[in-house]
């Protein structure tokens, strides 16, 4: 399952927050918000590999990820996390949601904030994925 969740709000100036301070320090984290966040739990690492992977070959912005254990509350605000409880492989695909934009959930998040070049270019990086893993080998 892939939930795309909050994709569209991203540039070179724009700064980017991390759920865990360390984060952006010990992995190497982009300090500005210009890439598309893939989020997996443990159990769906095979597929968030090649989902990194067919992304990163299938569009322009930056691509990073995170396999974490699926108990941290901050991972699970979304729709894949039903998906996860029930054991299934699932990735959250995301602009990082509030932890990049300001606007999140208030009036103020309209649609001439959105970044349609960068929507574009995830748009197709997720067709990129969908077309590995329609080929790949269950």
């Amino acid at each position: 399952m892939l939930s795309l969740e909050m994709i569209g709000y991203a540039g070179d100036t724009m700064e980017q927050q991390y759920p865990f301070v360390f984060l952006r320090q010990l992995v190497g984290y982009p300090k500005y918000g210009n890439f598309i966040g893939l989020v997996s739990n443990v159990r769906s690492m095979r597929l968030l590999k090649v989902v990194r992977e067919a992304m990163r070959h299938g569009c322009s912005v930056g691509v990073e990820s995170l396999a974490a254990p699926g108990f941290l509350p901050p991972l699970f605000l979304s729709d894949h996390s039903s998906f996860w409880r029930h054991g299934y492989p699932a990735l959250m695909v995301t602009d990082t949601a509030f932890l990049r934009n300001p606007h999140y959930h208030l009036p103020s998040d309209t649609a001439e904030k959105l970044n349609y070049e960068f929507l574009a270019e995830t748009v197709k990086g997720v067709y990129e994925a969908v077309q590995v893993l329609d080929q790949f080998e269950r």
